[in-house]
């Protein structure tokens, strides 16, 4: 794989990383088989996180790669708030990942405005952080998260962190479009470095992994983090990185059109509905609606395994309440359609539109029963 130079940190970076998630449920022997050929295959980023396993990851990792340390960039995060505590847990995720300092340490998911709050404050993690950085523990500060982001949008209004690691795929483009509309462009003002995660979409885009995986690496990121559990999947990301090229427009469009996880609900944004008499937003509605749970639950009767599937990652991102609030700021809700149905012929994806209103009204006012 060839790497890229990051000019503004001076160092060179693989396009695909591995992330340390799931190197907790794999076997020591198949993490160390899957990590060295990686590195062999000329990958140099190692990602995990304190609280994956409870320190399992980064065990794992230590004991795989830790003799190959001047051959990788390495990160994990830390979930923790305060000062003290992120001191602590970084002090034993040195000792167990094997290393006399890391490359990146994400402070994770400060997604919640007390939890940011805390993160910032005196005495918080950043402060933490930026210790560690200090002594040279620490080379560079990131901040991760995934779902609604306007928690690390308000980040880099506080602090220049030097990394951002987000979700960046083409389903949850259509769920958190500030994702790649404000966060990343903002982030690259800051000159941070752009890790993208969650190409799959937690799993839900397994049935079109290429595409997948080829649309994030198209967009604005400098690497892509993919969650590699056996060394066939790492030998098939290879194999799509060396053959990559760009998504094209078209191609999108055919995806966006023609892609079982879309079907004929999820909305896409172009927004040619906006022709409601009664001014109703659609399009923002249907926007709100992601953030509520990636308009996963549709009213349709699945089988168990897929239902169970969907089910378990509506809401993964844990976003409901940014959504009750969005939703009451609205005028007009979507329980004032009169059904006149002058929208229906206007969505290009088939989209029952005067259905999915009335399924977001369901989901987004509290005090609705009725569907």
């Amino acid at each position: 794989m060839e790497k890229k130079l990051l000019k503004n940190k001076n160092i060179e970076i693989s396009p695909i990383g591995i992330g340390g998630f799931h190197l907790v449920e794999t076997p020591l022997k198949e993490v160390e088989k899957i990590l060295n050929t990686y590195l062999d295959e000329g990958g140099n980023y190692i990602e995990t996180a304190a609280q994956y396993g409870d320190g399992l990851s980064e065990i794992k990792i230590g004991k795989s790669v830790s003799s190959r340390r001047d051959e990788y960039i390495l990160a994990t995060k830390t979930h923790i708030r305060d000062k003290k505590g992120a001191l602590k847990t970084f002090e034993r995720s040195l000792k167990n990942l094997k290393a006399d300092y890391v490359d990146i340490l994400f402070i994770h998911e400060p997604l919640q405005p007390d939890v940011l709050k805390k993160v910032v404050s005196k005495d918080g993690s950043l402060e933490a952080a930026i210790q560690l950085k200090e002594k040279g523990l620490v080379k560079y500060i990131g901040i991760s998260g995934h779902g609604y982001p306007k928690m690390l949008i308000k980040a880099f209004d506080v602090f220049n962190f030097d990394a951002l690691l987000i979700n960046v795929n083409y389903f949850d483009n259509l769920n958190f479009p500030e994702i790649q509309n404000i966060l990343i462009p903002k982030a690259r003002q800051k000159n941070s470095i752009i890790f993208a995660m969650k190409a799959l979409a937690d799993g839900l885009l397994y049935h079109n992994t290429e595409d997948a995986i080829r649309y994030t690496l198209t967009q604005d990121i400098d690497c892509l983090v993919l969650g590699i559990n056996k060394l066939d999947y790492l030998y098939k990301d290879i194999e799509i990185v060396k053959k990559f090229k760009p998504i094209t427009n078209n191609e999108l469009e055919d995806i966006l059109k023609n892609d079982q996880l879309l079907s004929n609900y999820v909305c896409r944004q172009c927004k040619k509905c906006l022709v409601c008499p009664l001014d109703i937003n659609i399009a923002e509605i249907f926007r709100i609606e992601g953030i509520f749970d990636r308009q996963l639950y549709d009213g349709i009767i699945r089988d168990p395994k897929e239902y169970w599937l969907r089910e378990t990652l509506r809401f993964w991102f844990n976003d409901k309440e940014f959504a009750y609030k969005e939703y009451e700021k609205l005028k007009v809700k979507a329980d004032k359609c009169n059904e006149c149905g002058q929208c229906l012929d206007k969505c290009p994806y088939n989209i029952n539109i005067i259905d999915k209103l009335k399924i977001c009204h369901f989901k987004l006012s509290k005090d609705s029963k009725d569907f």
